[in-house]
């Protein structure tokens, strides 16, 4: 199936699996609200996705639409399932909204090689960002690095942190200086995959986390 441009005036869902491995170069979705989990999942051919009443994006919604390079995420934003955006190579930066109140821990935006930034309104509840860095609002976990930020050569990570996420910093060419804290209980999957140019680690926690 080819689609040029995919639009919604009165549908409200778009349901699992919908246009999984179709050919869409964009995306306008005025009536949307909820996006079913793998909905878009390997649509190479899509450039720009407008959603603009969106509430509920889920697990691997967008996974490996390698092309897209221009997301915008509407107010009424709540949920962003794991892997939503995985794999998704042209995406440079993600603003996440003021009401999202769930980002899976699972690398929702892992994968994603050309991305230079996440920054998050300064009103969310749930979620912050320090330096293009996501973070969740009590600074205990760190759950994305971008992979392209060229501005983070060396990160102390802040004291509270007590997990890093699922492909934290997975991909990111830059990093060559970690320093983690003691507080530290768990570094999950893929946290330092192929993070080629990481050269020192220094870790003060004094059991080994999990």
């Amino acid at each position: 199936t080819k689609i040029d441009m995919l639009q919604s005036q009165s549908i409200e869902t778009i349901g699992s699996h919908a246009f999984e491995n179709t050919k869409i170069k964009e995306l306008s979705l005025a009536s949307i609200k909820e996006i079913g989990e793998y909905a878009f999942n390997n649509v190479e051919t899509m450039y720009n996705a407008y959603l603009y009443n969106v509430s509920i994006i889920g697990d691997y919604a967008f996974n490996n639409c390698k092309n897209i390079n221009n997301i915008s995420f509407p107010e009424s934003l709540m949920f962003i399932g794991k892997y939503a955006f995985n794999n998704c190579n042209n995406i440079k930066t993600i603003y996440i909204p003021k009401n999202v109140e769930s980002l899976s821990d699972e690398g929702t935006f892992g994968i994603c090689l050309s991305l230079e930034r996440i920054d998050v309104d300064p009103d969310n509840q749930y979620y912050t960002s320090i330096n293009g860095i996501l973070y969740n609002k009590e600074l205990t976990k760190i759950l994305q690095c971008p992979s392209n930020n060229k501005e983070l050569e060396w990160i102390t990570l802040p004291k509270s942190i007590t997990k890093i996420c699922i492909n934290a910093f997975n991909n990111n060419k830059n990093l060559t200086r970690i320093v983690i804290p003691a507080g530290v209980t768990i570094i999950d999957n893929d946290a330092f995959y192929n993070c080629s140019n990481l050269n020192r680690v220094t870790c003060y926690a004094n059991n080994p986390p999990s």
